[in-house]
């Protein structure tokens, strides 16, 4: 009886670190390339751009490359002109320390690097939050959720 509760856990506990370990998840990383990119206003050619939120005052602008398809309802596709970015830019600008109450800090525009498993750069992300997660649920095919703040004293 013994062993066989110990073969319970055993399978049980296995069942879990393989769903927790399962997934195709995609690498974040803070970008200084990325903050000058968005803050220049010379966005390049070869990705497609996406927001969420309000189109003139996003809390997060995603540009993926050409090479890969973006897979979610969270994001509304985009082609910024100069009026668009010349709005976003001041919209960035007029953004600095924001207060987040729900985050309870301060927050600032950052840029973001998304690479594939591979380490293959696929797409980038200016966001007020740093709380980035992509996974590939096909070759070629990505999930970027909506960032989050990081909430103080709570597990995300």
């Amino acid at each position: 009886m013994k062993n066989m509760l110990r073969l319970i856990l055993v399978v049980i506990s296995a069942i879990l670190v393989g769903g927790c370990t399962a997934g195709n998840y995609g690498k974040v990383t803070r970008s200084l390339d990325v903050d000058d990119i968005f803050r220049s206003g010379t966005l390049p050619a070869d990705y497609r751009y996406y927001y969420t939120g309000e189109k003139d005052y996003p809390p997060a602008i995603l540009g993926i490359h050409n090479d890969y398809t973006l897979q979610s309802r969270s994001w509304t596709a985009v082609e910024p002109d100069s009026g668009q970015l010349a709005q976003w830019r001041t919209y960035f600008s007029r953004s600095k320390d924001r207060i987040d109450y729900v985050a309870r800090q301060r927050l600032s525009f950052a840029g973001y690097s998304l690479r594939d498993g591979t380490g293959r750069e696929f797409g980038m992300v200016y966001s007020l939050y740093p709380w980035i997660v992509a996974t590939f649920p096909e070759e070629n095919v990505v999930n970027v959720y909506p960032p989050e703040p990081y909430r103080k004293g709570r597990a995300n």
